[in-house]
């Protein structure tokens, strides 16, 4: 009994190695068209790659329930980006990440130039919000 399972499990092992071998044959005589290459980046992944968020300072307004930031932000593409999001998340005096704030500003930085954006309300915070990190998430190529 025992050497009928290892003749099973030989043939299916052939088997799958054969149909295995089969379609990487189908594969490389193909068209011509390489299904691994590589798709080049798009004009808005690059748009954002090359913008980045140089500084930030925060603090707490509207009876300690709204985040106001300042952002200093640099466009080092050779063309202008306009539409930044930028994403912060908040964490309590224990590390613990506890909120996250989103915001769009709808205005145009221009190539190689570095911007800062002041008074930027993110919209309310947690109460316990004691540090906030923040980044670029978003632009859009301008013209």
């Amino acid at each position: 009994m025992p050497r009928d399972l290892l003749s099973i499990v030989a043939v299916v092992a052939f088997i799958a190695l054969a149909a295995g071998s089969t379609d990487s044959n189908q594969t490389s005589s193909g068209s011509g068209a390489s299904s691994s290459t590589p798709t080049p980046p798009s004009r808005e992944e690059i748009a954002r790659q090359n913008v980045e968020l140089v500084s930030f300072e925060w603090q707490k307004g509207g009876f300690g329930s709204v985040m106001l930031a300042d952002f200093t932000i640099r466009n080092k593409n050779d063309f202008p980006v306009k539409a930044i999001t930028i994403t912060c998340t908040h964490s309590g005096n224990s590390g613990t990440e506890i909120d996250r704030n989103t915001k769009t500003i709808y205005e145009i930085i221009k190539p190689r130039k570095k911007r800062t954006f002041r008074e930027v309300s993110m919209g309310f915070i947690h109460s316990e919000a004691a540090t906030s990190r923040c980044e670029v998430t978003g632009v859009i190529p301008a013209g």
